[in-house]
């Protein structure tokens, strides 16, 4: 028996079905669920504008009532986003106690 080695490589129309076909070998159906899969991914550069959109406003937000701009990096992170959020609008905000 010879072992292959499988070289991953970035190639958004390589997926599991080509992969295996490419290779000659069956495929598995609990490999992937959905062979277009990629199409809907997100690639780091989406990620980091739609981050951007995100944290521009609430950076804004965050300073006209009183808190530090950096507080607007919590709205990225999961969970973390909605306490933030709840903090923000059931606290007294330092803007208005001047």
């Amino acid at each position: 028996m010879h072992k292959q080695l499988i070289v991953a490589r970035i190639d958004p129309h390589w997926t599991i079905t080509s992969a295996c076909i490419r290779l000659g070998t069956r495929k598995r159906s609990t490999l992937m669920m959905y062979d277009h899969f990629e199409m809907y991914s997100i690639g780091p550069i989406h990620m980091l504008v739609l981050g951007l959109i995100l944290i521009i406003p609430f950076w804004r937000l965050f300073s006209k009532a009183g808190y530090s701009g950096w507080w607007s990096l919590l709205m990225v992170i999961p969970l973390v986003n909605l306490i933030t959020l709840y903090v923000l609008a059931f606290s007294n905000w330092p803007a208005l106690r001047k």
